[in-house]
């Protein structure tokens, strides 16, 4: 059995706003560079470390992260275990170099960042204290934020009857979805609060100006939260399973295109500055408060973490190509994260938990993010989630009937192998 070590702590943000209009990733046809900004984008991270174990944990504001783990990964000394998660706005510039359908990417831009996250590194392992106790806290307040997309709808066709009925990207009111907002405060021995780590799932979509560069709901809520403990402190964002969630930005009226994308209503709308705006400031109201009721435990010692991953050919076919990577990092009695490179539906986040229990955060969008990662239901129903998105990724596969299953699979795999550990 190991031997349970001090286990020292560090937090620090870097700013990776980029200094010149370059275009933004997330939609296929917007290529041109982003004309205003609503705020800056950074890297916050956050360094567990014992004697036998370094994790660091990056939350960057991107789309996706791409192949940066492996970039900084070479820059860096010694081994560290390394976590990069992206936060998934739909409004900073694209560091991913394959999917390029996605946005334009910037390859000075990418190299920036790269040399931004070293540096923050550096940083974390300069400044290293023991943590006095971590708080945990959960709210179920967040529902009236998000909703499914993934509604039934009909859509006008080319063949009689010249109307078909399909899966369509549209307002599913009677779908459930997971609504937790988590979060977790950690405080040192000088009774500060560097550092908040949170998770809700939600796309960071839907912004009133699409040509705005924007951190979205994760910036917003963590200048929310710098009000109270400072400009110092690190706020690390681990998006949800939301590869089938978005904003509530609803209505009932119809226009032409809803033709084509789907009718009857309600359906999914752009809104004005300050719809926008009041869904910003509710999460971040909702973030805020739940981190009032923190309860803060004693110090803890034990840390651990796991990587495996499965072969995409497994759940896709031999047509695709590359792995999907699980990462499982558990500091006992504080923080159980559970990663997975994809975008994936909501509904694993339940799987999640009763594999690795009801304290599990799910978390997507962490490493190289390959495509989504439908369950079975979504795959017998079809739709952009499980065919439409493969040709804008550049994902040759086709996802197998009992791929739900097949992850299982993987997660229980993940549960049960041997962890570095302290």
């Amino acid at each position: 059995m190991n031997r349970p070590s001090e286990l020292l702590f560090s937090s620090a943000h870097v700013d990776i706003t980029p200094s010149t209009p370059i275009p933004l990733a997330g939609y296929m046809h917007r290529t041109s560079p982003f004309t205003s900004s609503s705020g800056r984008l950074e890297i916050n991270g956050v360094r567990f470390a014992s004697h036998e174990l370094e994790v660091i944990i990056l939350s960057l504001d991107a789309l996706f992260c791409g192949d940066l783990e492996g970039e900084i990964a070479a820059r860096v000394t010694g081994t560290p275990r390394l976590l990069l998660l992206a936060s998934h706005t739909h409004y900073a510039p694209s560091l991913d170099r394959k999917r390029h359908n996605l946005g334009i990417f910037t390859a000075g831009y990418i190299d920036e960042v790269v040399t931004a996250a070293v540096r923050l590194i550096e940083t974390l392992r300069k400044e290293a204290s023991a943590i006095k106790s971590v708080g945990t806290a959960t709210s179920e307040n967040a529902a009236a934020f998000a909703i499914s997309r993934r509604g039934p709808r009909f859509r006008i066709a080319r063949r009689w009857p010249f109307i078909r009925r399909e899966m369509c990207l549209a307002p599913a009111l009677k779908r459930q979805i997971d609504t937790r907002l988590s979060a977790l405060a950690i405080t040192t021995e000088d009774n500060d609060t560097p550092a908040v780590l949170w998770n809700w799932a939600c796309h960071p979509v839907s912004a009133a100006d699409p040509l705005s560069l924007s951190s979205a709901f994760p910036g917003a809520a963590r200048e929310g939260l710098r009000e109270t403990l400072g400009q110092k402190a690190s706020v690390v964002f681990c998006q949800g399973f939301t590869g089938d969630i978005r904003p509530r930005f609803l209505g009932r009226i119809p226009k032409p295109m809803d033709l084509v994308t789907g009718f009857p209503g309600p359906y999914f709308r752009e809104p004005d500055q300050n719809t926008y705006d009041r869904f910003l400031s509710g999460v971040t109201s909702v973030l805020t408060n739940s981190l009032k009721a923190v309860r803060f435990g004693e110090a803890i010692t034990q840390l651990s973490y796991t990587r495996t991953k499965l072969a995409l050919s497994s759940i896709a076919g031999d047509g695709a190509e590359g792995d999907l990577t699980f990462d499982h990092l558990q500091i006992a009695g504080a923080l159980n994260l559970v990663c997975i490179s994809a975008e994936p539906f909501n509904s694993y986040g339940q799987l999640i938990r009763n594999i690795f229990g009801d304290d599990a955060w799910p978390v997507g969008y962490s490493g190289d993010v390959f495509g989504y990662l439908p369950d079975n239901r979504a795959i017998g129903e079809g739709g952009y989630e499980v065919v439409g998105f493969r040709p804008i990724f550049g994902f040759s596969g086709q996802f197998l009937p009992d791929t739900e299953d097949r992850i299982g699979t993987a997660l229980r795999a993940l549960k049960e192998a041997k962890p570095y550990s302290s």
